[in-house]
């Protein structure tokens, strides 16, 4: 899958574990409002910055990349390349419904260590 989104609580280690995962893969965070507002002002130029892959933190911030992520997906399908996470929120789970990525991407839910011992 090229695109590949890992949710789960907030400060459970998602972007340590997509890190450490694809440690070639430059992080952005769309928390700071001027990441946030180049990605959402203008959003091909900021995924022509991030062209061979990027980590997206708080992808639930900038919504209508999703649909700029399709294109920039479907022209070059490459695996791994996105890598997004977002926290659980009822805002993450209806972006996940509508997504067009859908079919090009994963969702991996997340989960910290304590919460992993209780299951």
């Amino acid at each position: 899958m090229p695109v590949v989104a890992v949710t789960g609580p907030r400060q459970s280690g998602k972007m340590s574990l997509c890190k450490s995962t694809f440690p070639n893969h430059p992080y952005v965070s769309l928390e700071p409002l001027d990441m946030r507002d180049f990605a959402v002002q203008d959003p091909q130029g900021f995924l022509s910055e991030y062209s061979d892959g990027v980590l997206l933190d708080e992808i639930q911030r900038a919504p209508d990349l999703f649909s700029y992520l399709q294109e920039v997906v479907d022209r070059g399908p490459t695996p791994g390349r996105f890598i997004l996470t977002a926290h659980n929120t009822s805002d993450w789970r209806q972006l996940s419904r509508t997504n067009p990525l859908a079919p090009r991407s994963r969702t991996a839910p997340h989960t910290t260590a304590n919460q992993a011992r209780r299951c």
